[in-house]
């Protein structure tokens, strides 16, 4: 009976030190509650390390402020800087950029070679990422597009250290080599020279067109030409200057490019009608 009363005893006495402590117990479940919440759905701080955000992102370790409203209203946009899951391994922390969202085409450089590259298609409920150092980052060039609930939020400030605390900006100047970036604008050079060459020359085929239409209207408005299929030519020359027939036919024939035939026969007319009336007395 003593054992048995010592026993409830000692069951009382910790019960009693396990209540003293209920209010400490709750201001630690309300803090881990609140946290979650406010990480959920406001947002948290991170420490993000490694080189592959270099030079945004120091190597040897920043720490961030990063929201999730934009992840939970899908605003989310090419630029912007985003902590993520890793796709390969859930339990590992990324940051990285984000180079195109759902919809858009991302042209990722070759490994291999300056000039080339290739054109990704971004699909539904995805992103492309790559890491601002890209010659030291592990990103959708090795792991392809990244699906859009990997992400946690979109970082926007670095807190840590203080000496070098700033506001982080949306860009894709980081997209791209800088040895791409020069080769695309060579590149975009030889294009505009095409095409303004290509332009110049259809310029000069329209002027010589306008001056052989021009050429072709004073030719038939000029009375010395004659008509021959569909070229108004007039033979109304002087007849004394056609006097000489045999040797203005195959002249005038050979110039408009068809026989002699029919414009002998109209230099026999103005002939006849020249024998028919008297002509003028020449002047010596």
């Amino acid at each position: 009976a003593k054992d048995t009363k010592k026993k409830n005893a000692g069951m009382r006495a910790a019960w009693r030190r396990a209540l003293s402590h209920v209010p400490q117990l709750g201001v630690i479940v309300q803090v881990v509650g609140i946290h979650h919440l406010v990480q959920k759905y406001v947002g948290d701080v991170t420490l993000i390390m490694g080189p592959s955000m270099m030079p945004t992102i120091n190597r040897s370790g920043d720490i961030l402020i990063y929201e999730t409203r934009s992840v939970r209203r899908d605003e989310l946009k090419p630029g912007n800087i985003v902590i993520l899951k890793s796709p390969k391994d859930p339990d590992q922390i990324l940051c990285k950029r984000i180079i195109a969202t759902e919809g858009e085409t991302v042209e990722v450089e070759s490994a291999y070679s300056t000039w080339g590259s290739t054109k990704v298609f971004v699909p539904k409920g995805h992103v492309w990422i790559q890491g601002d150092n890209l010659s030291n980052s592990s990103d959708s060039r090795s792991y392809g597009c990244v699906p859009r609930a990997l992400i946690i939020g979109r970082a926007y400030a670095r807190v840590y250290p203080p000496s070098q605390a700033k506001w982080l900006g949306d860009t894709l100047d980081f997209a791209h080599t800088p040895e791409f970036k020069e080769a695309k604008l060579r590149q975009a050079e030889m294009e505009r020279q095409v095409l303004t060459m290509r332009q110049e020359r259809e310029e000069q085929q329209q002027q010589q067109q306008q001056q052989q239409l021009e050429q072709q209207q004073r030719a038939g408005d000029d009375p010395t030409t004659a008509s021959r299929g569909g070229r108004v030519v007039e033979a109304v020359l002087d007849p004394e200057v056609l006097e000489d027939h045999d040797y203005y036919v195959p002249f005038i024939a050979g110039y408009f490019g068809g026989g002699g035939g029919s414009i002998a026969s109209e230099v026999a007319e103005i002939d006849t009608r020249k024998s028919s009336s008297p002509p003028p007395g020449r002047q010596s």
